[in-house]
């Protein structure tokens, strides 16, 4: 509640004029994509607990420095299962 991450990408429900007044808060955000190579590690650590207490359903790491993309779901207070990379 306290951090604005900013991710790379998202996907937001509804339309823009939803959000004419405001950013899209956790709840209308179901997707997150952050695109990393420097920023692996904080993308992977504390990025990904920060959507996960959030509970953004799903989140995805853009590996630039493996070339593969990491997803992430089922998020509790600790963090998000990885289902795939």
């Amino acid at each position: 509640d306290e951090s604005e991450p900013e991710p790379d990408a998202y996907v937001a429900r509804g339309s823009t004029d939803d959000y004419s007044e405001r950013h899209p808060g956790a709840g209308d955000v179901p997707f997150v994509v952050e695109v990393a190579d420097s920023s692996l590690l904080k993308d992977r650590t504390k990025k990904k607990r920060i959507y996960a207490r959030a509970a953004v359903p799903i989140y995805w790491v853009v590996n630039l420095l493996d070339q593969t993309i990491e997803v992430y779901t089922e998020p509790d207070s600790r963090a998000m299962r990885r289902v795939y990379a």
